[in-house]
């Protein structure tokens, strides 16, 4: 239960080989306890093919990017824009960190992954 664990801080997280689904092990230790919290492992972006089959997060079955040289040839500013204002606007962060890691721009992912900083309520 994620309360139980709301003021604890990660001390591992792991890949589990061993399940059909590949997940991440979050290991939080409490007080006098250890609890561990399983999460899916976030995959690629899967855009939809039947509109544009020539998408740029479009992959192959091995999951490499079918048009990995688009996203090479994009300078700095272009991919941060085009990230963040037009093809992947609406692609969550962590979706969009797999991404930049994936084509080598991973020193990107604070600039395009930004977080929304909410204020309290009141």
């Amino acid at each position: 239960d994620i309360c139980l664990v709301k003021n604890c801080n990660p001390i591992l997280i792991s890949k589990d080989k061993g399940s059909s689904n590949s997940c991440l092990l979050l290991y939080y230790i409490g007080k006098a306890n250890l609890t561990i919290l399983e999460q899916p492992m976030p995959d690629f972006y899967k855009p939809n093919l039947s509109g544009n089959s020539n998408d740029p997060f479009a992959r192959e079955g091995d999951r490499k990017l079918v048009r990995l040289n688009y996203w090479l040839d994009l300078g700095v500013r272009s991919l941060v824009m085009t990230m963040n204002n037009g093809l992947g606007a609406n692609i969550p962060n962590e979706q969009k960190r797999l991404h930049l890691i994936d084509i080598g721009r991973e020193h990107l992912v604070e600039v395009v992954c930004v977080q929304e900083v909410l204020p309290p309520e009141s």
